[in-house]
């Protein structure tokens, strides 16, 4: 029996992946946006994550982009100044301790 699916079509018929479309997954571009007050789209990034907050719905935050939100807030070269790295884990905790979010595999 074949495990990994043949087509790219054939992934919308893999159960688990209707399951992890159901959540809403939060990109690295409005995390990074929600986090820094000085992004262009600070306030639209934190609306939209606190709108999937509130919502009472399933949304996550996959370990890819934790990893790369990590590694992109607190390296120089990318922003300045970077955030701390205490700040931007404690940042990732508290929004991954909201009751209806979720760390989702890729």
């Amino acid at each position: 029996m074949r495990t990994t699916p043949k087509r790219a079509e054939d992934l919308h018929r893999r159960p688990h992946i209707a399951v992890e479309r159901a959540a809403r997954r939060v990109d690295l571009h409005t995390l990074l946006q929600a986090h820094r007050a000085e992004q262009p789209e600070h306030a639209a990034a934190q609306a939209d994550i606190q709108r999937l907050a509130s919502s009472g719905n399933p949304w996550g935050v996959s370990t890819a982009t934790a990893a790369a939100f990590l590694r992109t807030a607190t390296h120089a070269d990318v922003i300045t100044p970077p955030t701390p790295t205490l700040d931007a884990v404690t940042y990732l905790h508290d929004l991954l301790a909201l009751p209806n979010c979720r760390l989702l595999d890729p």
